[in-house]
């Protein structure tokens, strides 16, 4: 499969990237330039809709992991106008397998949010509340739905709540949060799942945790994913 991403020189791409090696062929993208021996790069702006239109030529999925939190302006640009320019090429292009990547926009400190509640799945209304980084990848999130419904295309949407390393998670590491081997396995299925209920699909990613705040199970069910790290080393006592 020919797969286009946007976004590829951030953390979260660069786990879709190496989980799909060997895999498909990738044209990688980014505003800034980008280099590699293995795959096609391309210099793109999001928020070019010329420039979204010509990198998705030719692609069978596209991968969108653009993202931009605290600036007043390329918030909106970025997450909300770049999003809609990726969907926009997708259907010119007649691309039906498309991945959007969030924030979880139920866990922030705004008020009648999900942060002391427990099994919080999909299907819990969005409450991004006053955060711009939320709100932009919120609305982001609804032009995907909107997209899904009118163009028969497949929309699959990852949500996450920050990244652990390959050294495992550190103290203090927030709840929710995903290894980039999750990460990476979460890409590669949900390019590659060939049938699911609807043409929009949320999914919650993270590796696993024991106190179910935001259970994976939808995309365990669905995806056939299965955590491979959890955070045991940050709960559980070493004996000598």
């Amino acid at each position: 499969m020919k797969v286009l991403i946007l976004g590829a020189g951030g953390p979260v791409a660069v786990s879709g990237i190496e989980a799909f090696e060997g895999r498909h062929e990738l044209r990688l993208t980014d505003l800034l330039p980008l280099e590699s021996e293995e795959h096609e790069t391309m210099q793109v702006d999001v928020t070019n809709p010329q420039q979204v239109l010509d990198a998705a030529e030719g692609m069978d999925a596209i991968i969108n992991c653009t993202v931009m939190r605290p600036h007043p302006t390329l918030a909106w640009d970025v997450n909300l106008r770049g999003s809609y320019n990726a969907l926009k090429a997708a259907a010119h292009h007649g691309i039906k397998r498309f991945i959007h990547t969030g924030p979880i926009a139920m866990w922030g400190r705004s008020p009648g949010s999900y942060l002391y509640d427990f099994d919080v799945d999909e299907s819990a209304p969005p409450r991004p509340g006053t955060n711009l980084y939320f709100i932009t990848k919120y609305l982001g999130l609804e032009a995907c739905k909107a997209f899904a419904d009118r163009y028969n295309m497949q929309v699959i949407a990852f949500h996450y709540n920050g990244f652990g390393d390959r050294r495992g998670f550190a103290g203090g590491t927030i709840p929710f949060a995903a290894h980039p081997e999750d990460v990476g396995q979460a890409f590669r299925l949900g390019l590659e799942v060939e049938n699911l209920p609807s043409n929009f699909e949320l999914f919650h990613i993270s590796s696993r945790y024991t106190h179910g705040q935001f259970p994976t199970t939808k995309a365990e069910e669905l995806l056939g994913f299965v955590p491979k790290h959890d955070f045991s080393k940050l709960y559980l006592r070493v004996e000598d």
